[in-house]
């Protein structure tokens, strides 16, 4: 996760995008996330009060639609595409659980509408090489008592899905199932409300063992990997595993974890970017830096990443309340107010959010000295290897790019053409070095790139 780049899953290109079940629960949040990366959304209800509700965005129009009524079905994609003059996404996402519903009823918006759906926008899918995203249920593999009608309908769709694909006039459309787990939605209230005892005893467990997902966190997956075909890698926290076609992707607890956590994280960086907009003019772009390592790294280095991220976030507020915008970063006066003033700011915000207070006071303690090697202090890095590597990182972003050479230059009144020098020869890597050897081959790396710039100058 970097909170300020642009998302790696949502495409540069505007996708034109038609998604079913858009007014509540995963589906309402599947377009919140589509329209707020600025594709061009259209989805359909069953009433109109529900579409009313998502008059909220220029890039999402809604059409009034019982999936039922399969004969309307090509009405609405004709519609709907030709508004948006193509189609290169078709996320399968309305279904009903048949619990109130009649076998009928529920046979034909779980299954045959879908087909329809299909079979409606396939033209169009395979002129722009599109993309077909079914959400499935893991009742399609397990059927329960009371609820086979909709595990049936889901398990047919796979299958159909599946042959569909493997036609040769199809094999430019990629294809894949996402399998979102227990989900607190619509469905599984009318399960414990309305349900046979067998299904309403397993969801009321479920729900009170806090088993069901967030809604919101699950569509905000499906739209990452809808826009770009890949799925979540726990190894980086990014979404860069390839997803292969008539693949059923089955959503992690620790991709869940994931997103969770990018909410939090989104949430400090919103209340510290006051601060860094009156701070150093390269504060935001270090904060991405740092974040981009410590997703790359932190696992591998056995660091715990509820306490790196936030201090990542958090740890130059202070510099608001220094008298510059590129001030002297070996100050001890500036460091000093620095220290103390960030503190100060950082605690507000931890409590605001009410991040949990174990944590806080480890990322507080870290805030206060992570500096402290401009008072002649290093033993705070030698105690703690999170302090080390943090260090590490705050040290070579310096030298990520020739304008960050120079800015850390003209701090110290120094020119950029006496940088290399300069930090090759920095006290930090005597009396601190490298914590480990991923970060002493980066500073080599950018070191020979900005000697290569410098080098130029003369």
């Amino acid at each position: 996760m970097i909170i300020e780049r642009p998302r790696a899953d949502a495409a540069s290109k505007k996708e034109k995008i038609i998604l079913t079940g858009g007014t509540e629960g995963i589906g309402r949040a599947i377009a919140s996330e589509l329209c707020h990366n600025n594709h061009e959304v259209v989805i359909c209800a069953r009433t109109q009060e529900k579409l009313e509700e998502m008059k909220y965005s220029n890039t999402l129009e809604a059409y009034q639609l019982d999936l039922n009524d399969t004969d309307k079905i090509d009405d609405f994609i004709k519609q709907g595409t030709a508004r948006m003059n193509g189609l290169s996404l078709l996320i399968l996402n309305a279904a009903v659980s048949g619990i109130r519903e009649s076998k009928d009823y529920t046979y034909s918006v779980d299954c045959a509408a879908q087909k329809k759906l299909v079979e409606s926008s396939a033209d169009l899918l395979r002129d722009s090489k599109g993309r077909i995203v079914f959400i499935t249920s893991p009742q399609a593999s397990q059927y329960i008592e009371g609820h086979e009608q909709y595990g049936h309908a889901k398990k047919e769709i796979e299958d159909w899905l599946q042959e569909f694909s493997e036609q040769d006039q199809n094999k430019n459309i990629h294809v894949f199932s996402v399998n979102p787990g227990q989900v607190d939605t619509r469905m599984n209230e009318e399960a414990i409300n309305y349900g046979i005892p067998a299904i309403k005893e397993r969801s009321l467990r479920a729900k009170n063992e806090g088993k069901f997902r967030d809604p919101k966190i699950v569509g905000r997956i499906i739209a990452k990997m809808s826009l770009s075909g890949r799925k979540y890698n726990p190894k980086t926290d990014q979404y860069d595993i390839p997803i292969k076609n008539d693949e059923i992707v089955c959503l992690s607890d620790e991709n869940i974890e994931m997103e969770k956590m990018e909410q939090v994280y989104s949430k400090l960086l919103d209340l510290a970017r006051p601060f860094y907009e009156k701070g150093r003019v390269y504060d935001l772009d270090q904060i991405n830096w740092m974040i981009k390592q410590i997703n790359l790294y932190a696992d591998k280095l056995g660091l715990d990443k509820k306490i790196l991220m936030p201090l990542a976030i958090l740890h130059d507020i202070g510099y608001a309340f220094v008298p510059s915008n590129n001030p002297d970063i070996k100050s001890q006066e500036i460091k000093r107010i620095h220290l103390t003033e960030g503190v100060k700011a950082a605690k507000k915000i931890l409590e605001e959010i009410n991040y949990d207070p174990g944590l806080s006071k480890q990322i507080l303690y870290f805030i206060s000295v992570h500096d402290n090697w401009v008072f002649n202090d290093d033993e705070p890095y030698q105690k703690s290897k999170l302090l080390a590597f943090f260090n590490d990182l705050d040290f070579l972003f310096s030298m990520t790019d020739f304008q960050s050479f120079k800015y850390h230059g003209e701090s110290m009144g120094r020119p950029v053409e006496e940088m290399y020098d300069f930090w090759r020869n920095d006290e930090k890597l005597v009396r601190r070095p490298f914590c480990c050897p991923e970060t002493a081959a980066l500073f080599e790396e950018l070191m020979a790139a900005r000697k290569r710039e410098v080098d130029a100058l003369k």
